[in-house]
């Protein structure tokens, strides 16, 4: 896990998981399909489902996920998140007490401040 406070560590799946049960808590239906459309109306939106189902809502939240490319280097997956960081920028905190090193596409621009 990266950029969410408090998740320090945390494996996608364990938050993934707790956020689950925290919204249903709170009365959420979790369904698991393809949104085709969506509009507005009066009382708040409908969504119709790739299932054939139209649901409704107050709000849609679009979440559209986010992937990291890790690089083909050995390990790499494995020390992901804890040795392996996604940003020397962001992490720097982490890296400030011991040496580093950068592994960026030439499209890429990594700097440490």
């Amino acid at each position: 896990m990266h950029n969410y406070l408090g998740s320090d560590g945390m494996a996608p799946s364990d938050l993934l998981t707790a956020g689950r049960a925290e919204v249903r808590r709170y009365g959420v239906e979790l369904l698991h399909d393809e949104v085709l459309a969506a509009r507005r109306e009066s009382a708040g939106f409908a969504v119709e489902l790739a299932d054939g189902r139209s649901v409704g809502g107050r709000r849609v939240l679009v979440a559209a996920g986010l992937v990291d490319e890790l690089p083909a280097l050995p390990g790499a997956r494995e020390l992901w998140g804890r040795d392996v960081l996604h940003c020397p920028t962001a992490t720097a905190g982490r890296c400030a007490t011991s040496p580093s090193a950068c592994w960026a596409p030439a499209r890429c621009r990594c700097t440490r401040r």
